[in-house]
């Protein structure tokens, strides 16, 4: 391997630990307030900023799983049936 493949990877798997490491300290303390920045669609300037908690991310992360799988399984026309 030449030096410019192995200062790559090296820089690949420094890059990759820390946020692996802070998803594990989020997923620690349930009740740790997050902010996140989301883009508005329709807009490339606007975020909106969202500030909840590790608990009530991962309920909109599993409510958001819940919803997608059941547009899957209906079709994605998304007219009730």
């Amino acid at each position: 391997m030449t030096l410019f493949g192995i200062m790559l990877v090296s820089m690949a798997s420094m890059a990759a630990s820390p946020p692996a490491d802070a998803a594990k300290k989020e997923a620690a303390d349930p009740g740790k307030m997050i902010c996140k920045r989301q883009p508005q669609i329709g807009s490339r300037l606007a975020v909106k900023k969202t500030c909840l908690t590790a608990a009530q991310w991962e309920d909109q992360r599993r409510e958001d799983q819940q919803m997608l799988l059941e547009k899957q399984r209906n079709g994605a026309s998304g007219a009730p049936q």
